[in-house]
């Protein structure tokens, strides 16, 4: 054969197989990086304000929820409902008389909890009880007895799990207080321990950005 011949189909085959390298480099890169998507989304943090409740409990939520503490309620202690546009569940703080002097008394006492699956947990520092209930509709309590009267955190899903975050932020910043003799807010004491005291040998208080009257 042509040594011309030869070197020309060296040359071919050698470029046919740069190309052919060259396009499943390229298609490779294009399916692990398409163009337009970002290594990272990144979600914007919530921000929160503060309501501070007459009842002894404060706690921090998203500004864009709106609350109704439903002033015409005058069978509960505290009603206080967070809603937000456009989700159809809500979250609502309860106060509530109660005969029960254990948690355990309510899970069994209850109808309502007590087909439900219950785990321990703390709730302004105090021991608490969080209930799943799947009927008759889909909801999450949790529960704890302070100062004979129960309080409980309700959620009531939206059907998309978008108030879930928004629970378990509450359930962790939420605080009981009590105001000292010189009217000062400070943090409610346990029964068994003692009160937070600042250098200066006082209560330290709990500084609010909303009071509700």
């Amino acid at each position: 054969m042509n040594k011309k011949v030869v070197i020309g189909i060296i040359i071919v085959i050698v470029l046919a197989g740069l190309a052919a390298g060259g396009y499943f480099f390229i298609k490779g890169r294009s399916i692990t990086s398409p163009i337009g998507q970002s290594p990272q989304s990144i979600q914007p943090m919530e921000e929160f304000t503060t309501w501070k409740d007459p009842m002894g409990f404060t706690f921090e939520y998203p500004k864009d929820f709106m609350i109704d503490n439903h002033e015409e309620d005058e069978e509960n202690y505290a009603h206080v409902e967070l809603t937000k546009s456009g989700l159809s569940g809500n979250i609502i703080i309860w106060a509530k008389d109660t005969t029960y002097t254990s948690l355990d008394g309510w899970l069994k006492g209850d109808k309502e909890i007590s087909g439900g699956n219950s785990v321990d947990t703390t709730w302004g520092g105090k021991e608490a009880k969080k209930v799943r209930i799947s009927a008759p509709a889909p909801k999450v309590v949790t529960a704890t007895l302070y100062d004979d009267i129960i309080f409980l955190l309700e959620e009531n899903p939206d059907g998309a799990g978008k108030l879930d975050a928004i629970y378990e932020a509450i359930l962790e910043n939420f605080k009981f207080y009590e105001v000292s003799a010189t009217g000062e807010t400070i943090p409610a004491k346990d029964e068994d321990t003692e009160a937070v005291v600042g250098d200066s040998g006082t209560d330290e208080g709990y500084v609010d950005e909303e009071v509700v009257e």
